[in-house]
């Protein structure tokens, strides 16, 4: 009896190793926690701006600052509305449009970036600082027009918490 046990043990182990599952690559397994809503729970922004010949700092950040939502079927597709009124420090003698990315299109990534590209061929390039199940943090850097300043590049750092 405990020979059969055995033999049968073996065999059933043996079947496994003939028929192995695959596996998914860290990028496809970090792509598939991605799928779905995506709140942006809070947002830091810094740029400098020169004006008058002197170069000051704009820091900040905001809360509940819109959503990224990425879909995988049939293709890798992402909307999104993050937007943000950067508040100025009282050497900027003019207000400042509220910076807006805005759009929808594909997504891609790898284990420590995600790219997206909206319909207007606007990349965005995030870089990931924490990939969890239930909260991302990542980022970027985007140019905002400024009108008279020019564009301004500025780094955005933001996390995203699972709606």
């Amino acid at each position: 009896m405990l020979m059969w046990v055995l033999m049968t043990s073996v065999l059933l182990s043996c079947r496994k190793k003939d028929n192995p599952t695959p596996s998914l690559s860290p990028a496809e397994t970090y792509a598939n926690r991605l799928v779905g809503t995506w709140d942006v729970d809070s947002l830091t922004y810094s740029a400098s701006v020169a004006v008058l010949g002197q170069t000051i700092p704009i820091q900040g950040g905001a809360s509940q600052a819109g959503y990224i939502a990425f879909e995988k079927t049939p293709s890798r597709s992402v909307n999104y509305d993050i937007k943000f009124r950067p508040s100025l420090p009282p050497t900027i003698p003019f207000p400042l449009d509220t910076v807006r990315l805005l759009g929808r299109g594909t997504w891609v990534n790898t284990v420590d970036t995600i790219t997206l590209t909206d319909t207007s061929n606007q990349v965005y390039k995030f870089k990931v600082l924490f990939n969890g199940t239930n909260t991302q943090q990542l980022k970027t850097v985007v140019n905002y027009d400024g009108g008279t300043l020019g564009l301004v590049p500025v780094t955005l750092e933001m996390t995203l918490g699972r709606r």
